[in-house]
């Protein structure tokens, strides 16, 4: 990775709190809902161990803005991981985040919990 990229991504997640502190997660429909989150946290899986504190200021930025939305992430992030073992049980790979099995989902959504706990 050049040093270019790296500067978009870390531009990127200093960008995005501001924007994520003007959303209502349960005043949008569901469809739109869980895919918003998943896009959350495909960034969180992969930005999260080389940005930790950008990736946790984008989870509490949703969380402290709006309280609904604590519920609204952790619905989702027990839904997906049912759904992950659900999907992984009959030996097929997860089609809710890019190619994962649930035992690699499920240090993403504790990451997540962590984020939004604080």
């Amino acid at each position: 990775m050049t040093i270019e990229e790296k500067a978009g991504h870390v531009q990127m997640l200093y960008y995005l709190p501001p924007w994520l502190q003007q959303i209502d997660l349960s005043a949008l429909p569901k469809d739109r809902t869980a895919p918003f989150l998943q896009n959350l946290s495909i960034i969180t899986h992969r930005y999260g161990r080389s940005y930790p504190q950008l990736v946790e200021k984008l989870w509490s930025s949703l969380v402290d803005s709006v309280e609904q939305n604590l519920a609204v992430i952790l619905d989702f992030l027990v839904l997906t991981a049912v759904e992950t073992v659900r999907i992984c049980d009959t030996k097929c790979y997860v089609l809710i985040l890019p190619p994962q099995r649930s035992v690699e989902f499920l240090p993403t959504a504790r990451q997540i919990t962590v984020c939004v706990a604080r």
